[in-house]
């Protein structure tokens, strides 16, 4: 068996975010200048006005852009219905070397959020399809995953199969936002939907320690691009705690190993998927793999668990 996974190149010159709007700024790249200006972030708003105006950070107009994805609560989809219903939508591209590191990335949401706000409209993360919360805040200086830079879509078993007497098909989980990374999204097939919140928090913490380990990879080889992943990797809740921007050092009860298996091959731009799966050695399915391996590395709030679960 294969000890590695071939990665695609990280993408370069594709929208990172969209901005739709009923109007136009008469010049996006001033409005951005001038929206940036203003703001307390003066870190990430340096960057990225060092990027624009070097030219790697770039607003331009883009074609009608429909966010096609599943269906999510009722506020989500008002806000998707109303980005998809703008009369224009601009792309915030990053076209410059180092694209898919964390200060870029900030620095491309910054300067979609100042261009958002010059023209009251709305910003969507073109690798998530997730509408962001208006006004957004200002950008954390230090980096953290978060429910705003990868979002987790749920597809559920059509309504015919959970009819009276039946045993409710399983689900399946996909990852999106990882691609701009230049690491793979993450699938989980097979799970029940009682176990969402365990689910979610193993694929938080993995995707967490995915990024994690590809940063340091890149920091301690300046200049050379990665282009494997390993098969295996271990989670725990130092993970899941990171991915909330909570640094841990305490050992783990307990840990998690994950077996990862190519679902697309690589290729140029997003679209590179694995499937999430156990260790080799694991005889039992996804379902029981969770209750009995996943639960004791990641102890769970019962109630906030059944708040969360999907109806």
């Amino acid at each position: 068996m294969a000890q590695h996974i071939s990665l695609a190149d990280p993408p370069v010159g594709v929208p990172q975010f969209l901005v739709a709007a009923e109007r136009l700024p008469d010049d996006p790249h001033t409005a951005v200048v001038a929206g940036l200006a203003r703001v307390a972030e003066r870190g990430l708003a340096g960057a990225a006005l060092r990027l624009l105006h070097s030219g790697e950070l770039r607003c331009e107009p883009e074609p009608p852009h429909l966010l096609g994805r599943p269906r999510g609560p009722v506020r989500t989809e008002q806000l998707r219905a109303r980005f998809d219903r703008a009369d224009h939508h601009l792309a915030v591209r990053i076209v410059g070397a180092g694209g898919a590191g964390p200060g870029a990335v900030q620095a491309a949401r910054a300067a979609a959020r100042a261009l958002a706000a010059s023209c009251g409209g709305l910003v969507a993360d073109a690798f998530t399809g997730q509408v962001l919360p208006a006004g957004g805040g200002a950008e954390a200086l230090e980096f953290q995953l978060a429910d705003q830079w990868l979002a987790l879509y749920l597809d559920r078993p059509a309504a015919r199969d959970r009819g009276p007497g039946r045993r409710a098909a399983p689900a399946e989980i996909a990852s999106a936002g990882l691609a701009r990374f230049g690491l793979p999204d993450l699938n989980l097939r097979g799970i029940a939907l009682h176990q969402w919140f365990l689910a979610t928090t193993l694929l938080r913490g993995l995707a967490t320690r995915l990024l994690t380990d590809h940063w340091t990879w890149s920091a301690e080889r300046p200049g050379r691009a990665r282009r494997w992943l390993a098969v295996r990797t271990v989670v725990d809740t130092r993970d899941v705690k990171r991915y909330w921007g909570v640094l841990d050092d305490q050992p783990p009860v307990a840990s998690v190993e994950v077996r990862l298996t190519p679902l697309t091959p690589p290729a140029a731009g997003a679209g590179t998927r694995v499937l999430v799966r156990p260790r080799a050695s694991y005889t039992g399915g996804i379902d029981s793999w969770l209750d009995r391996i996943a639960a004791l590395a990641f102890p769970l709030d019962r109630a906030a668990a059944r708040a969360t679960t999907p109806g």
